[in-house]
Protein backbone atom coordinates (compact mmCIF):
# COMPACT_ATOMS: atom_id res chain seq x y z
CA UNK A 1 0.00 0.00 0.00
CA UNK A 2 2.90 2.35 0.71
CA UNK A 3 4.19 2.14 -2.84
CA UNK A 4 0.73 3.00 -4.15
CA UNK A 5 0.46 6.05 -1.94
CA UNK A 6 4.00 7.08 -2.82
CA UNK A 7 3.35 6.98 -6.55
CA UNK A 8 0.17 8.99 -6.20
CA UNK A 9 1.79 11.70 -4.14
CA UNK A 10 5.16 12.00 -5.85
CA UNK A 11 4.23 11.46 -9.55
CA UNK A 12 5.51 8.50 -11.50
CA UNK A 13 7.24 10.61 -14.13
CA UNK A 14 8.74 14.05 -13.78
CA UNK A 15 8.37 14.40 -10.01
CA UNK A 16 9.90 12.93 -6.88
CA UNK A 17 12.82 10.52 -6.63
CA UNK A 18 13.42 7.18 -5.09
CA UNK A 19 10.65 4.80 -4.02
CA UNK A 20 9.22 2.88 -1.11
CA UNK A 21 9.66 -0.78 -1.95
CA UNK A 22 10.21 -0.34 -5.72
CA UNK A 23 12.60 0.91 -8.34
CA UNK A 24 13.02 4.58 -9.16
CA UNK A 25 13.29 3.89 -12.92
CA UNK A 26 10.26 5.02 -14.93
CA UNK A 27 9.17 1.78 -16.66
CA UNK A 28 10.19 -0.48 -13.76
CA UNK A 29 8.38 1.78 -11.29
CA UNK A 30 5.24 1.67 -13.40
CA UNK A 31 5.36 -2.14 -13.60
CA UNK A 32 6.04 -2.52 -9.88
CA UNK A 33 3.11 -0.28 -8.99
CA UNK A 34 0.79 -2.34 -11.17
CA UNK A 35 2.03 -5.53 -9.52
CA UNK A 36 1.30 -4.14 -6.05
CA UNK A 37 -2.06 -2.70 -6.99
CA UNK A 38 -3.45 -5.54 -9.09
CA UNK A 39 -5.29 -8.05 -6.96
CA UNK A 40 -4.71 -6.24 -3.67
CA UNK A 41 -7.48 -3.64 -3.80
CA UNK A 42 -11.12 -4.19 -4.72
CA UNK A 43 -12.00 -0.60 -3.92
CA UNK A 44 -9.79 2.39 -3.28
CA UNK A 45 -11.08 4.83 -0.68
CA UNK A 46 -10.02 8.36 0.29
CA UNK A 47 -8.39 6.77 3.34
CA UNK A 48 -6.14 4.69 1.09
CA UNK A 49 -5.12 7.86 -0.72
CA UNK A 50 -5.00 10.12 2.32
CA UNK A 51 -2.72 13.11 1.84
CA UNK A 52 -2.32 12.67 -1.91
CA UNK A 53 -2.23 15.98 -3.78
CA UNK A 54 -1.46 14.63 -7.26
CA UNK A 55 -2.45 11.42 -8.98
CA UNK A 56 0.84 10.91 -10.77
CA UNK A 57 1.37 9.75 -14.32
CA UNK A 58 0.55 6.03 -14.48
CA UNK A 59 -0.45 6.28 -10.80
CA UNK A 60 -2.89 3.35 -10.88
CA UNK A 61 -2.11 2.08 -14.35
CA UNK A 62 -3.38 -1.46 -14.96
CA UNK A 63 -5.06 -1.83 -11.54
CA UNK A 64 -7.49 -4.44 -12.77
CA UNK A 65 -8.98 -5.23 -9.37
CA UNK A 66 -10.22 -1.68 -8.88
CA UNK A 67 -13.94 -1.09 -9.53
CA UNK A 68 -14.41 2.26 -7.81
CA UNK A 69 -12.06 5.14 -7.03
CA UNK A 70 -13.02 8.08 -4.84
CA UNK A 71 -10.36 10.75 -4.71
CA UNK A 72 -9.89 12.74 -1.49
CA UNK A 73 -10.43 16.49 -1.50
CA UNK A 74 -6.69 17.08 -1.20
CA UNK A 75 -6.09 16.10 -4.83
CA UNK A 76 -5.60 19.02 -7.22
CA UNK A 77 -3.95 17.38 -10.22
CA UNK A 78 -4.65 14.19 -12.22
CA UNK A 79 -1.82 13.37 -14.58
CA UNK A 80 -1.59 11.47 -17.84
CA UNK A 81 -2.63 7.80 -17.83
CA UNK A 82 -3.43 8.04 -14.10
CA UNK A 83 -6.11 5.32 -14.27
CA UNK A 84 -5.40 3.94 -17.73
CA UNK A 85 -6.14 0.27 -18.44
CA UNK A 86 -8.13 -0.20 -15.25
CA UNK A 87 -10.39 -2.53 -17.16
CA UNK A 88 -12.83 -3.10 -14.30
CA UNK A 89 -13.13 0.50 -13.16
CA UNK A 90 -16.82 1.45 -13.15
CA UNK A 91 -16.99 4.62 -11.03
CA UNK A 92 -14.62 7.56 -10.65
CA UNK A 93 -15.44 10.23 -8.06
CA UNK A 94 -13.65 13.54 -8.55
CA UNK A 95 -13.58 16.22 -5.80
CA UNK A 96 -13.98 19.94 -6.38
CA UNK A 97 -10.36 20.44 -5.26
CA UNK A 98 -9.14 19.20 -8.66
CA UNK A 99 -7.90 22.03 -10.88
CA UNK A 100 -6.19 20.11 -13.70
CA UNK A 101 -6.88 16.87 -15.57
CA UNK A 102 -4.28 15.76 -18.08
CA UNK A 103 -4.51 13.57 -21.18
CA UNK A 104 -5.64 9.92 -21.45
CA UNK A 105 -6.41 9.63 -17.74
CA UNK A 106 -8.97 6.84 -18.18
CA UNK A 107 -7.63 5.38 -21.43
CA UNK A 108 -9.08 1.92 -22.10
CA UNK A 109 -11.21 1.90 -18.96
CA UNK A 110 -13.85 0.05 -20.95
CA UNK A 111 -16.30 -0.45 -18.07
CA UNK A 112 -16.25 3.13 -16.79
CA UNK A 113 -19.93 4.08 -16.54
CA UNK A 114 -20.02 6.89 -14.00
CA UNK A 115 -17.96 10.01 -13.35
CA UNK A 116 -19.32 11.79 -10.29
CA UNK A 117 -18.09 15.31 -9.67
CA UNK A 118 -18.38 16.58 -6.10
CA UNK A 119 -18.77 20.26 -6.86
CA UNK A 120 -20.80 22.70 -8.93
CA UNK A 121 -20.87 23.29 -12.69
CA UNK A 122 -18.97 26.54 -12.10
CA UNK A 123 -16.14 24.56 -10.48
CA UNK A 124 -16.09 22.00 -13.29
CA UNK A 125 -15.76 24.77 -15.90
CA UNK A 126 -12.77 26.13 -14.00
CA UNK A 127 -10.78 22.90 -14.39
CA UNK A 128 -7.90 22.93 -16.87
CA UNK A 129 -9.18 19.94 -18.84
CA UNK A 130 -6.91 18.55 -21.53
CA UNK A 131 -8.67 18.08 -24.87
CA UNK A 132 -7.44 14.48 -24.89
CA UNK A 133 -8.41 13.67 -21.32
CA UNK A 134 -11.02 11.35 -22.84
CA UNK A 135 -13.07 11.15 -19.67
CA UNK A 136 -16.27 10.29 -21.52
CA UNK A 137 -14.89 8.47 -24.55
CA UNK A 138 -16.14 5.06 -23.40
CA UNK A 139 -19.66 6.30 -22.69
CA UNK A 140 -19.37 7.20 -19.01
CA UNK A 141 -22.27 9.25 -17.70
CA UNK A 142 -21.59 12.54 -15.91
CA UNK A 143 -22.98 13.04 -12.42
CA UNK A 144 -22.89 16.11 -10.23
CA UNK A 145 -23.07 15.34 -6.52
CA UNK A 146 -24.70 11.99 -7.22
CA UNK A 147 -27.29 13.27 -9.70
CA UNK A 148 -27.02 12.38 -13.37
CA UNK A 149 -26.37 15.49 -15.45
CA UNK A 150 -28.89 15.42 -18.29
CA UNK A 151 -30.11 19.03 -18.31
CA UNK A 152 -27.48 21.57 -17.36
CA UNK A 153 -27.37 25.32 -16.90
CA UNK A 154 -24.15 27.22 -17.63
CA UNK A 155 -23.85 30.05 -15.09
CA UNK A 156 -22.35 33.48 -15.58
CA UNK A 157 -18.83 33.52 -14.17
CA UNK A 158 -15.64 31.70 -15.14
CA UNK A 159 -17.05 30.70 -18.55
CA UNK A 160 -16.59 34.33 -19.64
CA UNK A 161 -12.84 34.04 -19.02
CA UNK A 162 -10.85 33.04 -22.09
CA UNK A 163 -9.93 29.32 -22.16
CA UNK A 164 -12.24 28.41 -19.28
CA UNK A 165 -14.75 25.69 -20.06
CA UNK A 166 -12.67 24.30 -22.91
CA UNK A 167 -13.45 20.59 -23.47
CA UNK A 168 -15.78 20.65 -20.47
CA UNK A 169 -18.25 18.06 -21.74
CA UNK A 170 -16.30 16.60 -24.65
CA UNK A 171 -18.09 13.38 -25.76
CA UNK A 172 -20.41 13.36 -22.75
CA UNK A 173 -23.47 11.43 -23.93
CA UNK A 174 -25.56 11.89 -20.78
CA UNK A 175 -26.26 15.58 -21.52
CA UNK A 176 -29.56 16.13 -23.33
CA UNK A 177 -30.03 19.87 -23.01
CA UNK A 178 -28.05 22.96 -22.08
CA UNK A 179 -29.12 26.49 -21.28
CA UNK A 180 -26.72 29.40 -20.90
CA UNK A 181 -27.64 32.03 -18.32
CA UNK A 182 -28.19 35.59 -19.47
CA UNK A 183 -24.81 37.32 -19.21
CA UNK A 184 -22.72 34.44 -20.56
CA UNK A 185 -20.61 35.82 -23.41
CA UNK A 186 -18.96 32.78 -24.98
CA UNK A 187 -19.29 29.09 -25.79
CA UNK A 188 -15.90 27.50 -25.17
CA UNK A 189 -13.67 25.41 -27.40
CA UNK A 190 -14.98 21.86 -27.87
CA UNK A 191 -17.34 22.49 -24.99
CA UNK A 192 -19.99 20.08 -26.26
CA UNK A 193 -17.95 18.22 -28.83
CA UNK A 194 -19.67 14.98 -29.86
CA UNK A 195 -22.37 15.17 -27.19
CA UNK A 196 -24.53 12.87 -29.26
CA UNK A 197 -27.56 12.94 -26.94
CA UNK A 198 -27.77 16.75 -26.91
CA UNK A 199 -31.06 17.83 -28.50
CA UNK A 200 -31.42 21.40 -27.20
CA UNK A 201 -29.02 24.32 -26.69
CA UNK A 202 -30.48 27.68 -25.66
CA UNK A 203 -28.20 30.72 -25.86
CA UNK A 204 -29.02 34.22 -24.58
CA UNK A 205 -28.60 37.49 -26.43
CA UNK A 206 -25.35 38.18 -24.55
CA UNK A 207 -23.17 35.57 -26.26
CA UNK A 208 -20.73 37.15 -28.69
CA UNK A 209 -18.42 34.29 -29.65
CA UNK A 210 -18.86 30.60 -30.35
CA UNK A 211 -15.52 28.83 -30.38
CA UNK A 212 -14.14 26.14 -32.67
CA UNK A 213 -15.92 22.79 -32.42
CA UNK A 214 -18.28 24.12 -29.73
CA UNK A 215 -21.16 21.85 -30.85
CA UNK A 216 -19.30 19.74 -33.41
CA UNK A 217 -20.69 16.26 -34.04
CA UNK A 218 -23.75 16.78 -31.86
CA UNK A 219 -25.68 14.50 -34.17
CA UNK A 220 -29.00 14.77 -32.29
CA UNK A 221 -28.93 18.57 -32.28
CA UNK A 222 -31.09 19.31 -35.30
CA UNK A 223 -32.33 22.82 -34.50
CA UNK A 224 -30.51 25.75 -32.96
CA UNK A 225 -30.91 29.52 -32.85
CA UNK A 226 -27.85 31.76 -32.91
CA UNK A 227 -28.65 35.01 -31.05
CA UNK A 228 -28.26 38.44 -32.62
CA UNK A 229 -25.41 39.26 -30.21
CA UNK A 230 -23.05 36.70 -31.81
CA UNK A 231 -20.25 38.32 -33.84
CA UNK A 232 -17.85 35.38 -34.28
CA UNK A 233 -18.32 31.69 -35.13
CA UNK A 234 -15.39 29.28 -35.10
CA UNK A 235 -14.46 26.35 -37.30
CA UNK A 236 -16.87 23.39 -37.12
CA UNK A 237 -18.81 25.16 -34.37
CA UNK A 238 -22.15 24.04 -35.83
CA UNK A 239 -21.18 20.78 -37.47
CA UNK A 240 -24.46 19.37 -36.17
CA UNK A 241 -27.17 16.99 -37.32
CA UNK A 242 -26.59 13.82 -39.32
CA UNK A 243 -26.90 12.46 -42.83
CA UNK A 244 -30.35 11.07 -42.03
CA UNK A 245 -31.49 13.96 -39.86
CA UNK A 246 -30.45 17.30 -41.29
CA UNK A 247 -30.26 20.31 -38.97
CA UNK A 248 -31.75 23.79 -39.21
CA UNK A 249 -29.73 26.81 -38.03
CA UNK A 250 -31.61 30.06 -37.40
CA UNK A 251 -29.51 33.23 -37.20
CA UNK A 252 -30.90 36.43 -35.67
CA UNK A 253 -28.06 38.85 -36.47
CA UNK A 254 -28.88 41.25 -39.31
CA UNK A 255 -25.16 41.63 -40.05
CA UNK A 256 -23.47 38.28 -40.85
CA UNK A 257 -21.17 37.27 -37.98
CA UNK A 258 -17.53 36.55 -38.76
CA UNK A 259 -17.40 32.92 -39.89
CA UNK A 260 -13.90 31.44 -39.56
CA UNK A 261 -14.49 29.09 -42.49
CA UNK A 262 -17.42 27.52 -44.31
CA UNK A 263 -17.02 24.41 -42.13
CA UNK A 264 -18.37 26.50 -39.25
CA UNK A 265 -21.76 25.43 -40.54
CA UNK A 266 -21.49 21.69 -41.14
CA UNK A 267 -22.42 19.56 -44.13
CA UNK A 268 -25.39 18.07 -42.26
CA UNK A 269 -27.07 21.45 -41.85
CA UNK A 270 -29.85 21.38 -44.41
CA UNK A 271 -31.29 24.86 -43.86
CA UNK A 272 -30.06 28.25 -42.67
CA UNK A 273 -32.74 30.81 -41.79
CA UNK A 274 -31.57 34.43 -41.80
CA UNK A 275 -33.45 37.61 -40.80
CA UNK A 276 -35.96 39.02 -43.24
CA UNK A 277 -34.29 41.36 -45.73
CA UNK A 278 -30.81 39.98 -45.05
CA UNK A 279 -30.62 37.07 -47.48
CA UNK A 280 -28.39 38.79 -50.04
CA UNK A 281 -26.02 40.02 -47.32
CA UNK A 282 -25.50 36.48 -46.03
CA UNK A 283 -25.28 34.89 -49.47
CA UNK A 284 -22.45 37.25 -50.41
CA UNK A 285 -20.61 37.32 -47.06
CA UNK A 286 -17.19 35.69 -46.73
CA UNK A 287 -17.49 31.95 -46.06
CA UNK A 288 -21.26 32.25 -45.67
CA UNK A 289 -21.53 32.36 -49.46
CA UNK A 290 -20.58 28.66 -49.63
CA UNK A 291 -23.90 27.92 -47.92
CA UNK A 292 -26.01 30.23 -50.12
CA UNK A 293 -28.02 27.38 -51.64
CA UNK A 294 -29.49 26.31 -48.29
CA UNK A 295 -30.34 29.81 -47.04
CA UNK A 296 -33.80 31.28 -46.77
CA UNK A 297 -35.29 34.37 -45.15
CA UNK A 298 -37.42 34.30 -42.04
CA UNK A 299 -41.06 35.15 -42.68
CA UNK A 300 -41.10 37.80 -39.96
Amino acid sequence: MDIIRYALQKKMYGGGSGSSGGSSGGETEKTTLAKYAEGLLTEITPKDLQGATSIGAYGLYYSNATVSIELPNTVTNIETYAFAYCYNLETLIIPSSVTKIDSMVVENCSKLAKIDYKGQIEDWLNIDLHERSRLFDKGANFYINGEKATNIIIPVGVININNKGNNAFNKCTSIESVEFENGVTRVAYQMFYSCTSLTSAVMPNTITSISDYAFAYCTSLTSITIPASVTSIGSHAFNIGSTDNKATVTILATKPPYLYNSAGIGANVGKIIVPKGCLSAYQSATNWSAKASIMEEATE
